[in-house]
């Protein structure tokens, strides 16, 4: 360090390179510190003072001094610390370093001079510096800002001129402080890694005296960016390889970025995918050689892409597979499957296993392989063999090839021309087609062929065995059917000639359906050289049509034919059928008879007879069997078990024996017998007897004249003949006896035990019908009034439904002589009609008769009904009331309860019960479980208790309570009060000015029509109005944001829509502006109102009154469908 002194005098001073302390003394100086952190003193004096480079102290001390700055002022900053002056040189064309400076007046720059002190001064604005980079999205400033680094001399206050710039890569926010923000913009986040730029704004600092300009730079660093992998899609046909260029739509937002496919995978099956020159290659491989034509499928590739920096982003390439017909070669296993073909021909096969196999569309061959298979060549001319086992084969549309190959096959085709081969077996070959012959080779076995007769025109092998031919729905003029190896004679081949649908006897005209049609005109045999044909009068030789050739016999002699070769067994010769003696055996199967008298014995199992024509003697032995007697008179007996018996055509004696036997009668005039056993008989049509023996019978008949007995046990018979008078006599037990009214004039005796009697629709004038030995008085029988659609009771006309109708005058009991008649004036004593008879009971004193006799229970002496007390049990009970006021008690079970008219009081008790409380002012409790309650009419009252009830109250003023439970109740009509109870409820109160609460749990109310007053209670409600015009309503305890008014945007129009927003304008008296629909809430009285076309012409319309004047939101409102 060197110390330089000046004393007295105008000194120049130079300090050089070092360190230096410089002190001017007395005298204007000139003082120099050269390089070097210097200590430079004025002293005395007005010195000019030069720091130089180095970190210097400058104090001018006493007399105007003056510093001087190498560079422009713009190259330093200033600032005041521990009473100096810091000017910091912040580098450029100066050399000066960090000064301090003090008792300095004046300060010379290269470009300014400054006086300190002078008042004069314009601040000086020095460049502010910002380094960020793109991510940082907003640069906010200190508290002081641009200002912190300028500065002025005067110590005057400084304002920035704000505004709002634009800059290349952000917009700058200043502000009059100097504090600023600035935003980036999507310019910056295009900068690439290592990419640097700047983004500079000038601004003006002001104070007293003037003004400067200083800039504000920011310098913006890039960062990498990730790409965007956008989706792609193509399509290509099942077999085609992709090659897909992804990155085409691909992007990054930085400069110059350089994006690789780096990864692409399919799912397991799908084809497979690799990477070739950037691209995505696919290659389906055979994973959709199943795809038939117009079949597609959607395969999605999912891939990577990266930029050069490893930035990575991942999206799909969506395929769409277009299926093609190429055929398919399928190939099954030894397990059973399912295979389906395309719509090309198909090669198929299913090996082992029971297998199924749709060949669809195209020319398939189909192999079916061991196995019980299901074949089915659909669409397209298809070959198929069914190989082993016992298979089920169709053609489909085309001209298709079947063999059934081993095993009993059947074999089907109902379209074009084709040929059927049966091969081993017993094979069923149906050959139904419209439009083409078909050639037939049955093979071996006993094999059964039907043919349509567009089909007639066929050739027909029928090959070893004893092989049927069948010919449905022959014509007149239809081509002939050429059998090339019928074997004639017992034994032989047979012609089937009746029993299916379509067959030929059932197409003759005039036919007796008894005799011989060899032997009445309508079928021959004809020796045509070497060659028998079958010929057929469709209509008799009394008829117009004439003889016509059904088929050809190739190499045959008419007379080697028999009765064998026919069924049902009729000689071609003409004559009587002989019948048979048929036996079965222990197991069950079908017996089918001749035309002939036969006798047929069914022995054991589950047996099917068809007895065929003749007079035939059936017995079904045990087994569960099913007696066909057919044609004839017949004498069937079912034996034991559960048999089913039909008599068919003829007067027929039909058996049940023992068991529960389902016996119909048919035509003819038949005698049934049920025996043992709770037996149906039906007697169908003729003048029949029926007896139903032991056991609870169903005895019915609807045509006739007949005679109905039930014997023993509760039976029902139905005699609901229109053509005659009916004997029924019902036997012992408690039966049922229902007449329709052209069956009045019968005659009924009831028998032992407490009958019922129903006459249905009656009519003025029916004639009456006379019971012999009805018992009247309590436990006695009983006269149904109402039931049955047709009861007595439903035909009255202006009766009340309700009032004893033995009292309004529609009803009366007369005596005379020694027999009371039951007579009824259909329009009552007011209407035209008069008096008729329609009951004799002989034997009988009207007195006798009471409300027991009579269901439901009207007193014949017009008195009011007295009602009864019912308890049930704890099974599943079914419990009627009268039509009095009843008391009944259901008890345990799953019950069903009808009170019918009365004022009934029902307990459903435990269980799941269904309670009615039918006509009248009912009182029903539910009791625990979940019950349907109903009702009806009446001013009634219900109370589901605990579980989740069904309650309706039907017409009348109902108090409804739910209970416990989660309950759905209907209030319908009537003004009805309703309780929901604990629990979620449902509650929707009907026509009428309802009450209705929820009580605890989220309950659901509906006033529906009507002002009705709704109370949620406890827990999140929900208030419905499907329509705004059903109300008003009032809602007594609403709370925002907790309970919710739902609405129907169907009801209500307007431009709502299912679980959209809606419009709402609360306030004082509000109005609606737009013109959508909108709802307007006045907060002063909490009415809420619906105006559908907002400002237009329509008026609002009031919805609802919120009684407790809640605050309501748009989200309060909820529109559902």
């Amino acid at each position: 360090m060197t110390i330089y002194n000046g004393g007295n005098g105008k000194d120049i001073i130079n300090g050089g390179s070092g360190n230096d302390v410089i002190h001017g003394g007395n005298g204007n100086d000139t003082l120099n510190g050269g390089a070097g952190n210097d200590q430079i003193y004025g002293d005395n004096g007005s010195d000019d003072i030069t720091g130089g480079a180095g970190d210097d102290l400058i104090d001018g001390g006493n007399g105007p001094d003056t510093a001087y700055y190498s560079g422009p002022i713009d190259e330093y900053t200033f600032f005041t610390s521990g009473g100096y002056l810091n000017i910091v040189h912040l580098g450029g064309a100066g050399a000066d370093g960090h000064d301090r400076v003090i008792n300095v007046e004046r300060l010379v720059f290269a470009d300014r001079v400054i006086d300190i002190g002078s008042g004069k001064n314009i601040p000086v604005a020095v460049d502010d510096q910002v380094y960020t980079n793109e991510d940082a999205g907003v640069v906010s400033s200190g508290p002081t800002g641009v200002l912190a680094n300028d500065y002025d001399f005067d110590g005057d206050a400084l304002h920035v001129t704000a505004g709002v710039f634009v800059g290349t890569y952000g917009t700058l926010t200043l502000n009059a402080n100097g504090t600023y923000s600035y935003v980036l913009s999507a310019a910056a986040q295009a900068l690439a890694a290592g990419e640097n730029v700047v983004d500079s704004f000038n601004y003006r600092v002001t104070d007293n005296d003037g003004s400067d300009t200083g800039a504000l730079v920011f310098h913006i660093a890039g960062v990498n960016d990730a790409p965007t992998a956008n989706p792609d899609a193509t399509s290509a046909d099942e077999n085609a390889i992709v090659d897909f260029d992804v990155l085409a739509n691909d992007s990054d937002i930085d400069h110059g970025a350089v994006l690789s496919l780096i990864a692409a995978s399919v799912p397991t099956g799908q084809g497979s995918v690799s990477i070739v020159n950037n691209h995505v290659r696919f290659d389906p491989g055979t994973d959709f050689d199943y795809l038939n034509d117009g079949d597609t499928f959607v395969v999605n590739v999912s891939y990577t892409i990266q930029d050069e920096h490893g930035a990575q982003a991942h999206s799909t390439l969506s395929i769409t597979i277009l299926g093609s017909d190429d055929g398919h070669i399928l190939t099954g296993t030894d397990a059973a499957e399912t295979l389906t073909g395309g719509n090309a021909g198909d090669t198929i096969d299913a090996r082992g296993g029971d297998d199924t196999v749709f060949g669809l569309g195209g020319n398939d061959v189909i192999h079916g392989g061991d196995g019980a298979d299901s074949l089915s060549g659909d669409d397209g001319n298809d070959t198929i063999d069914g190989g082993s086992g016992n298979d089920v084969i169709f053609g489909g549309d085309g001209n298709d090839s079947l063999a059934g190959g081993d095993g009993n096959d059947v074999l089907s085709d109902f379209a074009g021309t084709n040929s059927f081969t049966g091969g081993a077996g017993d094979d069923l070959i149906l050959a139904g087609a419209g439009d083409g012959p078909q050639t037939i080779d049955a093979g071996d076995g006993n094999d059964t062929i039907q043919l349509s007769y567009r089909s007639f025109g066929s050739t027909i092998t029928t090959g070893a065995g004893s092989d049927t031919i069948e010919l449905l729905y022959a014509d007149v003029g239809t081509s002939a059917v050429t059998v090339t190896d019928f074997t004639p004679g017992a034994g032989g081949d047979r012609f089937q000639l009746g029993g299916d649908d379509g067959a030929l006897l059932s197409l003759l005209s005039g036919w007796d359906g008894d005799s011989n049609p060899f032997g009445s005109g309508f079928l021959r045999l004809v020796q045509s050289g070497a060659d028998t044909l079958l010929q057929w009068d469709q209509d008799g030789t009394a008829g117009g049509v004439h003889w016509d050739t059904l088929a050809v016999f190739q190499n045959t002699n008419a007379t080697a034919f028999t009765d064998a070769n026919f069924l049902p067994g009729y000689p071609p010769d003409g004559s009587a059928p002989a019948g048979a003696t048929i036996t079965g055996t222990a197991a069950g199967e079908v017996l089918v008879g001749t035309a002939g008298n036969d006798t047929i014995d069914a022995q054991g199992g589950n047996d099917t007879v068809f007895a065929g024509g003749g007079a035939d003697t059936v017995s079904g032995g045990d087994g569960v069997d099913s007696l066909n007697g057919e044609a004839g008179n017949d004498v069937i007996h079912g034996g034991n078990n559960d048999d089913q018996i039909s008599g068919g055509a003829g007067n027929d004696q039909l058996f049940g024996d023992d068991g529960n036997d389902d016996i119909v009668g048919d035509a003819g005039n038949d005698q049934l017998s049920g025996g043992a056993g709770n037996d149906s008989l039906n007697g169908g049509a003729g003048n029949d007897s029926l007896d139903g023996g032991d056991g609870d019978d169903f005895l019915s008949d609807f045509s006739g004249t007949n005679s109905f007995a039930g014997g023993s046990g509760d039976d029902l018979i139905v005699a609901a003949a229109f053509d005659g008078s009916q004997t029924i006599d019902g036997g012992d037990g408690n039966d049922t006896i229902k007449l329709s009214y052209r069956s009045f004039a019968s005659t009924i005796t009831t028998g032992t035990g407490s009958d019922t009697i129903e006459l249905l629709y009656a009519d003025t004038g029916t004639a009456a019908v006379t019971v012999t030995d009805f018992t009247p008085g309590a436990g006695g029988d009983l006269f149904q009034l109402m039931g049955d659609d047709g009861a007595l009771l439903s035909l009255l006309i202006g009766w009340d439904g309700s009032s004893n109708p033995f009292g309004s005058g529609f009803l009366r009991l007369e005596q005379s002589g020694a027999d009371t008649l039951l007579q009824w004036d259909q329009d009552g004593t007011a209407g035209g009609a008069n008096w008729a008879t329609i009951a004799i009971f002989q034997n009988t004193d009207a007195t006798a008769f009471t409300d027991a006799n009579f269901v439901p229970g009207y007193p014949p002496d017009g008195g009011a009904p007295t009602g009864e007390t019912i308890t049930g049990t704890a099974d599943d009970d079914i419990l009627i009331g009268s039509v009095g006021p009843d008391t009944i008690n259901a008890l345990d079970g799953q019950d069903a309860v009808f009170g019918l008219a009365g004022a009934d009081t029902i307990y459903g008790g435990d269980g799941l019960d269904n309670l009615n409380g039918g006509d009248g002012n009912d009182y029903i409790d539910g009791g625990n479980g979940d019950d349907d309650i109903s009702g009806d009419d009446g001013n009634d009252q219900l109370f589901g208790q605990a579980g989740n009830d069904n309650i309706f109250g039907g017409n009348g003023d109902d108090q409804i309570s739910g209970g416990d439970g989660n309950d759905n109740i209907s209030g319908e009509a009537g003004n009805d009060v309703i309780t929901g109870g604990n629990d979620d409820d449902v509650l929707r109160g009907g026509d009428g000015n309802d009450s209705l609460d929820g009580g605890d749990g989220n309950d659901f109310l509906s006033g529906d029509a009507g002002s009705d007053v709704l109370t949620g209670g406890a827990g999140s409600d929900v208030f419905s109005f499907t329509l705004p015009t059903t109300g008003p309503d009032q809602i007594t305890d609403f709370a925002s944001g907790t309970d919710r008014i739902e609405i129907s945007a169907s009801g209500f129009g307007g431009g709502l829509a299912e679980g959209g927003s809606v419009l709402l304008v609360s306030g004082a008296n509000p109005t609606a502006s737009g013109s959508l629909g909108e709802f307007l809430y006045d907060t002063d009285d909490g009415k809420l109102y619906w105006d559908d076309d907002g400002a237009g012409s329509d008026a609002p319309v009031l919805i609802a009154t919120l009684t407790n004047l809640p605050p309501l939101a748009p989200s309060d409102i909820y529109v559902v469908a």
